[in-house]
């Protein structure tokens, strides 16, 4: 946030606080297009009988006389492009490691397009045998970048590998923080929240198979989420090493007899 200057800063902090009341999730993100295509010009114009032809500059000057770049030429047909974002942190600046995320043409909102005005960087490619002058050029555009906070976990599973694990490891620390996680006395945690929190949180116990009941205590406001600790995995490690013992009793069995 605090590379954003006036009414992108602005803007930025207005969006952040909307996604907060819509219940969104929002980010920060740097929104990169790359775009490969034909090099188009490179040329200059002369005045001949009245007309004018159209010479490349390397056609009357030396290789070692003129060094050309992308500055000389503009890009036509578009052969292949990619949208992407990166580079995320929270409101508040703190970085959140979910990675590359492809993204559609569809999900940008923007007064101009992506690749208006002059490119952040570009590479250009002469003539190399067959084929002809290549240009590639990359546009950067700080972004806010949202969705609904219920769509959290399909949005970042959807994204690979990175989103999922970067974008799911906070708030499974933050539920380890929990005082009452760490303490082995404690059996219960009681924690007064919004409805949307509470199903946030309810989320992120079932989808991390975590060993605790939750259940609302609707009294009160907000109301308050129960948690309570159980021994469910011990349980069910205990039912597969009697069930293993069971089956190894049988081995053995099998095997006495046949001996």
């Amino acid at each position: 946030m605090d590379t954003l200057k006036g009414i992108d800063r602005a803007r930025a902090e207005v969006l952040f606080e909307a996604a907060e009341q819509a219940d969104c999730v929002a980010h920060l993100a740097l929104v990169t297009l790359w775009q490969s295509g034909e090099a188009e010009g490179g040329y200059d114009e002369y005045s001949y009988r009245g007309g004018y032809r159209r010479y490349h500059r390397s056609d009357f000057e030396d290789d070692d006389d003129f060094d050309e770049t992308g500055d000389d030429y503009e890009i036509g047909e578009i052969y292949d492009y990619s949208l992407s974002a990166n580079h995320w942190s929270d409101c508040k600046g703190k970085k959140v490691g979910l990675g590359e995320i492809r993204l559609d043409e569809d999900d940008i909102v923007s007064e101009a397009p992506l690749d208006y005005g002059d490119p952040d960087s570009e590479d250009f490619e002469g003539f190399t045998g067959n084929a002809g002058m290549t240009l590639e050029r990359w546009y950067h555009r700080a972004a806010i970048v949202l969705w609904p906070r219920d769509k959290h976990f399909a949005v970042l599973c959807g994204a690979g590998t990175d989103a999922a694990i970067g974008g799911l490891q906070p708030p499974v620390n933050r539920l380890k923080r929990m005082s009452f996680l760490a303490n082995p006395d404690r059996k219960q945690g009681r924690f007064p929240l919004a409805k949307k929190r509470r199903q946030h949180l309810h989320q992120i116990i079932d989808g991390n198979l975590c060993n605790l009941t939750h259940v609302t205590e609707r009294r009160g406001s907000p109301f308050t989420l129960v948690c309570t600790k159980t021994t469910a995995s011990y349980e069910a490690a205990c039912k597969i090493h009697r069930r293993d013992l069971q089956n190894l009793s049988r081995i053995i069995a099998l095997e006495n007899k046949t001996s």
